[in-house]
């Protein structure tokens, strides 16, 4: 029998025997996975026969998400993406985006924007920032992952502490993104084990209880999910009667990007098959994407990223 390819805590070769795979329970593949990278991942942890090559009675206990940098992000009528390390804003408040030409992340709720440096700085512009935070120094490093917030920004260390903008310190710990409404007040989490969890305020609405969730975009009342097999998952909060916005979900898997609108959603298939479901689309309406690993939706207009930073768009 072949023996498992871990390594012990004393630094030794672990002697255990395993049937299929390369490494036994004790010493499972923690590779990062991000929501564009997981299909990859997936498919190298298995054999030939679709066989697991480690041994869980779950494939995603195998799996740590990891915070993902997000190159294009989309609220209301303003776009922000990075060009060679540069933040373009389509929009109103240009007048508001560093100059500086280090960033790997951006996001936008609403007027509040945020964005992340190669140092591991953190910038905040537009309705939150550092003339009005006494938390928040343009300084501080160590920082992995940001996220604008209801007139907040919510920032992860690489040592999983959370910091936010407005409030300071928090005790909360292993999350990997955040989301939240332009008009509701709750923030939803994404942690490493793939549950939804609130992060503060509870709006009383029942999250998805699945444990294999990768990403996640919210609406105005609704959110969109993307689970570890690449399947969607849609949830209505109570206050909406938009039952299309569940009711339409495509189903299938090979999904790799999702985007939630005011009242619509979109997602992308890994082949570039696009689909967009809500008000005023009947049905998921399918569109061609190819090469895109990121889509948002402004009005009537698909924007969608390709690896290399390149930016496409597709009218509907």
């Amino acid at each position: 029998m072949p023996k498992c390819k871990g390594i012990t805590q004393k630094g030794e070769h672990c002697r255990k025997t395993v049937r299929n795979g390369i490494f036994c329970y004790n010493h499972r593949d923690t590779r990062e996975v991000t929501n564009n990278s997981y299909f990859n991942v997936v498919s190298e942890l298995l054999t030939d026969d679709g066989l697991p090559k480690v041994i869980s009675n779950l494939l995603c206990q195998f799996f740590i998400l990891k915070p993902k940098n997000k190159k294009l992000d989309c609220s209301g009528e303003i776009i922000l993406f990075i060009d060679n390390g540069k933040i373009i804003c389509e929009g109103a408040y240009r007048m508001w985006i560093p100059k500086k030409n280090d960033f790997v992340s951006v996001s936008i709720n609403s007027g509040c924007f945020t964005a992340l440096r190669k140092n591991g700085t953190i910038e905040c512009f537009g309705m939150i920032s550092p003339t009005n935070s006494k938390f928040h120094s343009s300084t501080e490093g160590d920082f992995v992952y940001a996220a604008a917030t209801n007139e907040n920004v919510i920032c992860i260390r690489s040592d999983d502490t959370i910091k936010t903008i407005k409030d300071g310190e928090s005790k909360e710990k292993d999350f990997v993104m955040f989301v939240s409404s332009t008009y509701g007040e709750s923030v939803v989490g994404l942690k490493h084990d793939g549950t939804l969890h609130y992060f503060g305020k509870n709006s009383g609405d029942a999250l998805p209880t699945n444990s294999n969730i990768v990403s996640i975009s919210l609406g105005n009342y609704h959110m969109i999910g993307l689970t570890l097999d690449g399947t969607l998952i849609s949830t209505l909060f109570s206050y909406n009667n938009g039952r299309s916005l569940v009711n339409n979900t495509p189903p299938g898997s090979d999904f790799i990007a999702i985007f939630a609108g005011e009242n619509h959603s979109i997602a992308l298939k890994e082949c570039g098959i696009g689909y967009i479901w809500g008000e005023g689309y009947n049905g998921a309406a399918g569109f061609g994407f190819e090469k895109c690993t990121d889509i948002v939706l402004k009005d009537r207009t698909i924007i969608g990223m390709t690896p290399d930073g390149n930016i496409v768009r597709k009218e509907l």
